[in-house]
Parts: structure tokens; C-alpha cells; sequence
């Protein structure tokens, strides 16, 4: 028995594939359909982003591969309303929605960001390392 595991322990194990953090802000424009709620007209900079569809802190992020494989998950981190407004009747002309995903495997040659069901596009392991803007 102490054969068997001297034996055993000298294997070596297969290396676990490097990772690294993506993250990223996206800028929604609010389309025809947005709106804010009346109790909200006044929006000061920070407020939460009212968007349809909603997208709320820790709504998940999604990195997969070419062949639309999930390869690592993250989450929207924070949603805000710039202090801009649409002059006319006071409502926020878009919201910024920062994410982050960690432990996303190297290697690739392209990965494909996912929020909500809705594509982001396609991004290399750099610019995701650097902080994607995706207006």
C-alpha cells in the first residue's frame, strides 16, 4: 500500500490554464421606449440607469468563445445616469453600465461579451485587460 501512493504522488498534476480579469463600461442610449419614472424627472448624476430592457448591479456578464462556449461570468458592478438630460423634457439621454468578469482563460484569439442576452461585441484578451468602451 505505501508503495501505491509513493508511487502515485511522483505524477504530476496537469497545470491549471492561465486567467485574467476583463472588465469594461457600456453607454445605453435610451431609445423612444425608455423612460423614468415621473417621481424621477430630476436626475442627478450617480441615479440608477432606467433603461428598457432594465439593467440592474449584478445583472450577469457573459465571456464565451467563437464556437459560443460560456467560458467565464461576471456582473454588471455599478449603473449610472450621467448628469445629462435631453433639454426638452428633462429625461436622462442614456445610462453607463460598468461590468467585470474574472477568471476568463487566455488564449484566445477573440471573445465574444454577452449582458442581459444582448451582444457586446467581439474583443481581444488585451482590450478587455485594458477596459473595453462600448457605446
Amino acid at each position: 500500500m505505501l508503495l501505491l501512493l509513493v508511487a502515485l504522488g511522483g505524477c504530476s498534476a496537469v497545470a491549471a490554464p492561465e486567467l485574467f480579469t476583463g472588465q469594461g463600461t457600456v453607454r445605453l442610449a435610451l431609445d423612444g421606449s425608455a423612460h423614468v419614472e415621473a417621481d424621477r424627472m430630476h436626475l442627478e448624476s450617480g441615479d440608477p440607469c432606467y433603461s428598457k430592457p432594465a439593467v440592474t448591479t449584478g445583472e450577469q456578464v457573459l465571456v464565451k468563445d467563437d464556437g459560443d462556449k460560456i467560458l467565464a461570468r461576471g456582473t454588471v458592478t455599478e449603473t449610472t445616469t450621467p448628469a445629462k438630460y435631453n433639454i426638452f423634457d428633462k429625461y436622462a439621454m442614456y445610462c453607463v453600465i460598468h461590468f467585470e468578469v474574472t477568471d476568463i482563460p487566455r488564449g484566445e484569439a477573440f471573445y465574444d461579451l454577452e449582458l442581459s442576452g444582448s451582444d457586446l461585441g467581439v474583443y481581444t484578451e488585451d482590450e478587455l485587460r485594458e477596459g473595453v468602451v462600448i457605446e
